[in-house]
C-alpha cells in the first residue's frame, strides 16, 4: 500500500534527512537540497510514483545497474530508499551544472563556454562515460548539459534514470530520452556501445556556439533530422567540423572508438587551426597583402583604394577617395584626432578595446592620443588581444576588480556592502565570477572603488598630460588635435560586470573633472544590446539589459540623485551634487540581431570599434559632435534623445554616385536586426524593409 508523500520545506523525508529547498526537476523526478546527518548538505532526488508505476520501476533497474560503479567523474549514490512506495536518492551535493556555467557565460555577452575551459569540462565527461562503456557495459543515454556537475570545478556525470545494460537484448530507452540530443539509433530503441558519444558532440556545439546542430522542435521533427539530415556545424572551423562529423555519423560503427579519442581529437583540432591561422599571417605580410587579425574579416590593406564590400571595411584609409560625397562645410578642415580614453567594463568590453586596438594597427593611424584602460572582475576578460603581441595591453592598462569568497564578506565588519542583500554576498559563486550577476558586479564596484578611482585618475592624468603637449603644438602651428577631451565607456548591456558598474564609472569620471575645472570634454557610452527573444536561454541577459536602460533613463533625469556610492570621486562635490549631470552624454546602442550568436556579437564589436576610430581620430568625429548636439525636429519629442544607433555599411567605391541608395542600405540592414522576424513580412511574404 502506498501513501501520498508530503514535499516542501522543512519535512523529515527520510530519518535525519530534513528537506530545504527544490534546487531542480524533470521529467523523471526532482531533486532537493537537503540537511543530512552529521550538520552535511547533500541532495536527495525524489521519483515521480510509486514503484509500481513505470517511471519509478524503470528508474530503480537503472540505479541497480549502476550503484555498484565508482569513478571519481561519476556522482556517487549514497543512499538508495523506498518510503511509502516512493522511491528516494540521496547524491553527494554538487556546486552547479554545466547548464548552469553555460547561462552564466551568455550572461556576460558571450555565446557560450570558452572552448579551453569546455574542452577540461567534456575530457572529464568523456573519461565517465568510456568507464561505463568499456570496464561496465553501460551507457548512460541521457548525457546533456543538466546532467553533467560541478563539484571542485570537475565535472560527475549524474542522474541515471535511463542507464542501460549493453548485454541485454532489448535497450529501448524512447521514453526516457532527450530527442535534442539523442543519437539516431534511440529513437528506433537501439542504444549502442557509441550512442553517448553522439550526445556528447552535440553538446560540445551547443555549449560552445550557443545553437544546437539540429533545431527541430518538437519529437517528429527531431527524430526525422537525427534520423537523415546532415548537422549544422558552420559556426566552428572546418577542422572541427570534420571531428564532429564523424561523431555524428548516422552509423555508429562510423564514430570514434570511444569519447577520449574523440574529445583528444578536438583539443588537438585547435592547435592545428591556430598554426594554419598562424602560417597564413606570416605569408600575407611578406607579400603585403590583407592580414587576418580578426576571424573572418580582412580589413583594408596598405595604400589601397578599391573595396571588396564582403570582405572588407574602409575604416581609415591611407589615400584619400576621390569625388565621394563631402562633409557639411562646417566639418572641412584638417585631419583631427582628440585626446582619447577608451574604458572597457567587462568581457565585451575588453573585447571591443582590443579590436580597436587592431583597427588602428591596420590603418596605420596614429594612436599617441589615446589611453586604454580595461577593467573586469574575471581575469579572462584582461586577456582580450593577448594572442597578438602587437595590440597585447600592458599591465598598467588592466584593471582586475575579483569578487572575494564568502567567507571574506561573511567577516567584513564596515558598512561598506549594507547596501547589497546578504544573500549575494552569502552566496558567492566558487568561481568567483559574477555569472552575469548584476548585484555581484556592484560587490565588486563596492569592494574595489579605492583601486578604481585611483586607475581612472591615473588615466585622466596621462591623457591631460597630452592635451597640453598637444596644445603648445597648437601655438606654434604644428598640430591637427583637437582640444575636446574624449572618453568612451564601452560595455554590454547584458553582462553582470560592465552594465553594472557603468553609471558608477560616468559619475566618478565626471567629478574627476570637475574638480580638475576641465569642462570642455565628452563621455559618450558605446554599448552593444540584444533584440528581445522568447528564447528561455536569452531571458535573462535580456532581463540584464532592461534593468541597465532603466538605470540610465533614471540618471538622465537629472532631477534624480545618484544612489550608489557615498565616496569621492563617486559622488561628488555639494556643487557637482547640484549641478546635476547623466553619467555620460550620449549613448550609441549597437544592435546584435541574435544574443547567442557568435558571428552576430562579431560583428557588433566590429561596429563598435569603427565608431570609435571615427569619432576620435577623423573628421567625421566632428560631424558627429554636430549630430549630438542638434537638437531632435518634429512635433514629437523622443523620450530618451540620448540614446543613439548607428551602422556602419561597407560597400564599394563604385557605390559613390549613388549615396541615397547607400543611406537606404544601411537603414534597411539595421533595422533587420532590431525588428522580430514577424514584423519583416507583409501579408504576400514579401520582405518590407528594404
Amino acid at each position: 500500500m502506498t501513501t501520498t508523500l508530503e514535499i516542501h520545506p522543512d519535512v523529515e523525508i527520510l530519518p535525519g534527512y530534513r528537506l530545504i529547498r527544490k534546487i531542480g526537476s524533470g521529467g523523471y523526478g526532482e531533486v532537493w537540497l537537503c540537511d543530512a546527518p552529521g550538520g552535511l548538505k547533500k541532495a536527495v532526488k525524489i521519483v515521480y510514483g510509486t514503484l509500481d508505476e513505470e517511471r519509478a520501476s524503470s528508474e530503480m533497474r537503472s540505479l541497480q545497474r549502476i550503484r555498484e560503479v565508482k569513478h571519481p567523474f561519476i556522482l556517487s549514490l549514497e543512499r538508495i530508499e523506498v518510503i511509502d512506495g516512493h522511491l528516494m536518492i540521496v547524491t553527494e551535493l554538487a556546486e552547479s551544472s554545466l547548464y548552469d556555467q553555460f547561462q552564466a557565460y551568455c550572461l556576460q555577452g558571450m555565446n557560450g563556454i570558452p572552448r579551453d575551459r569546455l574542452i577540461g569540462y567534456l575530457r572529464d565527461t568523456a573519461e565517465a562515460l568510456d568507464f561505463l562503456s568499456l570496464k561496465h557495459d553501460l551507457q548512460h543515454l541521457d548525457v546533456k548539459p543538466g546532467n553533467l556537475l560541478l563539484v571542485a570545478d570537475r565535472v560527475k556525470l549524474a542522474d541515471f534514470g535511463v542507464v542501460k545494460s549493453l548485454s541485454e537484448k532489448q535497450h529501448s530507452c524512447i521514453g526516457g530520452l532527450t530527442p535534442s540530443y539523442a543519437a539516431p539509433e534511440m529513437f528506433d530503441g537501439r542504444a549502442g556501445r557509441h550512442s553517448d558519444q553522439y550526445s556528447l558532440a552535440i553538446m560540445y556545439y551547443e555549449l560552445l556556439t550557443g545553437r544546437l546542430p539540429f533545431d527541430g522542435s518538437s519529437m517528429a521533427q527531431l527524430a526525422t533530422q537525427h534520423l537523415h539530415h546532415k548537422p549544422n556545424l558552420e559556426l566552428i572551423p572546418d577542422a572541427e567540423q570534420a571531428i564532429l562529423h564523424r561523431a555524428l555519423s548516422k552509423d555508429p560503427s562510423q564514430r570514434f572508438p570511444s569519447c577520449s579519442e574523440f574529445i583528444d581529437k578536438l583539443a588537438h583540432a585547435e592547435q592545428s587551426f591556430g598554426s594554419n591561422e598562424t602560417t597564413a599571417r606570416t605569408t600575407s605580410d611578406s607579400e603585403n597583402t590583407p592580414r587576418a587579425f580578426a576571424p573572418k574579416r580582412r580589413l583594408i590593406a596598405r595604400g589601397s583604394t578599391n573595396v571588396d564590400h564582403k570582405q572588407s571595411t574602409v575604416l581609415v584609409p591611407k589615400k584619400p577617395v576621390k569625388n565621394s560625397p563631402a562633409l557639411p562645410d562646417s566639418v572641412i578642415g584638417t585631419w583631427r584626432q582628440s585626446p582619447s580614453l577608451f574604458i572597457g567594463l567587462g568581457g565585451v568590453g575588453c573585447q571591443v578595446l582590443a579590436q580597436l586596438r587592431s583597427v588602428f594597427l591596420e590603418s596605420d593611424a596614429p594612436t599617441d592620443h589615446t589611453h586604454w584602460l580595461l577593467i573586469d572582475t574575471s581575469s579572462d576578460g584582461l586577456k582580450a588581444g593577448a594572442e597578438n603581441p602587437d595590440i597585447a595591453f600592458d599591465d598598467h592598462e588592466k584593471l582586475l576588480i575579483p569578487l572575494r569568497d564568502a567567507h571574506y564578506y561573511r567577516e567584513t565588519k564596515t558598512d561598506t556592502f549594507e547596501t547589497i542583500s546578504r544573500r549575494w554576498l552569502y552566496n558567492i559563486p566558487r568561481s568567483q565570477n559574477t555569472g552575469g550577476a548584476r548585484p555581484l558586479g556592484q560587490v565588486a564596484l563596492l569592494d574595489h572603488q579605492s583601486s578604481i578611482a585611483a586607475a581612472l585618475a591615473e588615466s585622466l592624468d596621462y591623457l591631460l598630460q597630452y592635451q597640453q603637449t598637444a596644445h603648445s603644438d597648437d601655438d606654434e602651428g604644428k598640430s591637427n588635435h583637437s582640444r575636446k577631451l574624449r572618453i568612451y565607456l564601452v560595455t554590454s548591456a547584458h553582462g553582470g560586470t560592465g552594465s553594472a558598474i557603468f553609471c558608477d564609472i560616468g559619475f566618478a569620471l565626471r567629478n574627476l573633472l570637475e574638480e580638475l575645472k576641465i569642462t570642455d570634454y565628452q563621455i559618450l557610452g558605446i554599448v552593444s544590446a540584444a533584440a528581445s527573444s522568447s528564447d528561455p536561454k536569452e531571458l535573462i541577459p535580456s532581463a540584464a539589459s532592461v534593468a541597465f536602460f532603466r538605470e540610465l533613463k533614471h540618471y538622465f533625469d537629472t532631477n534624480n540623485e545618484y544612489y550608489g556610492l557615498t565616496q569621492k570621486p563617486f559622488y561628488g562635490s555639494p556643487e557637482a551634487v547640484a549641478d546635476r549631470k547623466p553619467p555620460v552624454d550620449q549613448v550609441y546602442c549597437f544592435a546584435n540581431d541574435r544574443l547567442s550568436s557568435r558571428d552576430a556579437l562579431a560583428e557588433t564589436i566590429h561596429q563598435m570599434a569603427q565608431l570609435m576610430i571615427v569619432d576620435s581620430s577623423t573628421n567625421i568625429g566632428r560631424a558627429l559632435d554636430i549630430s549630438r548636439n542638434t537638437p531632435p525636429t518634429g512635433e514629437t519629442n523622443s523620450p530618451t534623445p540620448w540614446l543613439r544607433t548607428i551602422s556602419f555599411h561597407p560597400c564599394s567605391v563604385d557605390f559613390k554616385n549613388r549615396l541615397s541608395d547607400i543611406v537606404q542600405s544601411c537603414i534597411a540592414d539595421y533595422c533587420r536586426k532590431w525588428f522580430p522576424l514577424g514584423l519583416r513580412s507583409d501579408s504576400n511574404g514579401k520582405n518590407t524593409i528594404s
